[in-house]
């Protein structure tokens, strides 16, 4: 049984946030008779925690619209046929991302300073992929075109050998035609791309349809799970008129913007003792169908999988400086199965956890917001929380610590 774990330490200027202190209350996964996780047998090296901080996600650039003509660009204009009522929600912004292979710094410990494999995206100017993706910024009746290019090698040369190349990126809770929603049949193959066309406006033109926390994830048929786990997701964050991403703003609901508004992707991630990611019930060499699909065993993807270093933002219970003033925390479940119960914990205060404001679930601001000790994620689930750190003294260290226990026999 995994034991207790801070996930985060956040730490104020003076007062900090450690992001995963965990504790590994009994929540189970069923595994094949005779079946033994390397979490048991092959634990990941260890590592500091607390000592590298956390990796926020740059936001998303545009490219013109006549960059998706050039060779970098995917060499082919937009075609609006293939994209429903595309006139009606003509893309205001334009981008383009490609889906690359690349090492990922986890931790400066050894073995994983000098990288560990991983999938993810890169836009037009920066040198080497992120994982998690880009975070997007997007709003209502300001309709989006991207196009996503697959750069990943060809199926069986991929370093991350437990993930499939063949790709489809899906917006997770997005109100999107099908053939932009990264449905798990519409995937794309090394050398090909996909274009996506996210018209931003709620489902049926209703105000409670309104969503604002979305992320975007690997959707691929039969590989999902391990796809993710390669580091294919990402944030796509959505304002309108009150929530306006500008807490200056009069007249809207002023929640901390800029620097203040943090996405917080969850990951569990268990490693060899060359710090490579690893997938149990892995196979190398995916089975082809009749029609030439690669499909995957049904243990390959259903049978769940723990890790035992925790992750934000895909770096190793990191640490991030705060200011004395309220921060907005976007904290997704990114799976692929663990589940959380985050409580606030002031260093030295075993026995006392400090209230969260909770705004947002599953992407939709609440009616009102709700004082709570703790929040519980499911995978894919996503809580907007509110922490005012001017209630801290400079020097205090915060943890956010997950308090549910998972067997992993």
């Amino acid at each position: 049984m995994a034991t207790r774990r801070e996930v985060l330490k956040l730490g104020a200027v003076g007062t900090g946030i450690t992001l995963l202190a965990p504790k590994l209350g009994m929540a189970d996964l069923v595994f094949p008779d005779g079946f033994r996780q390397s979490i048991l047998d092959n634990p990941s090296p260890p590592v500091t925690p607390f000592v590298v901080p956390l990796n926020v996600m740059p936001i998303a650039k545009t490219v013109r619209e006549s960059f998706l003509t050039t060779p970098e660009g995917g060499g082919t204009p937009v075609d609006p046929h293939r994209h429903q009522r595309f006139n009606e929600f003509k893309p205001k912004k334009f981008y383009v991302n490609y889906i690359e292979e690349f090492l990922w710094q986890y931790h400066t410990d050894p073995p994983y300073n000098t990288g560990s494999w991983a999938w993810g995206f890169r836009e037009p100017g920066m040198k080497t992929g992120i994982t998690p993706g880009l975070s997007f910024h997007a709003k209502y009746g300001e309709p989006v075109f991207l196009r996503r290019i697959n750069n990943l090698p060809p199926v069986g040369s991929a370093n991350v050998g437990f993930a499939l190349p063949s790709t489809t990126i899906h917006l997770h809770n997005g109100h999107t035609a099908s053939e932009s929603d990264g449905i798990p049949q519409d995937f794309f193959n090394p050398g090909e791309h996909w274009d996506h066309h996210y018209a931003n406006f709620p489902a049926g033109f209703d105000e409670r349809e309104i969503m604002t926390t979305l992320w975007y994830h690997d959707h691929r048929e039969n590989f999902t799970a391990p796809n993710v786990y390669a580091g294919l997701n990402g944030f796509y964050l959505l304002f309108d008129e009150k929530d306006a991403n500008d807490e200056t703003k009069k007249g809207t609901f002023q929640l901390p913007s800029g620097k203040y508004d943090v996405p917080l992707v969850l990951h569990d991630v268990q490693f060899d003792q060359n710090g490579q990611p690893v997938w149990d019930f892995s196979d190398p060499s995916p089975t082809v169908d009749k029609n030439g699909d690669f499909i995957a065993s049904e243990m390959y993807t259903t049978f769940g999988m723990l890790g035992d270093r925790f992750t934000v933002n895909r770096i190793i219970q990191p640490y991030f400086k705060v200011e004395a003033r309220k921060y907005r925390f976007r904290i997704l479940n990114g799976g692929p199965s663990r589940l959380y119960q985050l409580y606030l914990q002031k260093e030295g205060t075993p026995d006392k956890f400090d209230p969260l404001v909770v705004i947002s679930t599953d992407g939709n601001l609440l009616p009102a917001p709700i004082v709570a000790d703790h929040i519980s994620l499911g995978v894919a689930q996503r809580h907007d929380i509110i922490i005012d750190f001017s209630k801290y003294q400079p020097g205090d260290f915060v943890y956010l610590v997950n308090r549910i226990e998972m067997r992993n026999d």
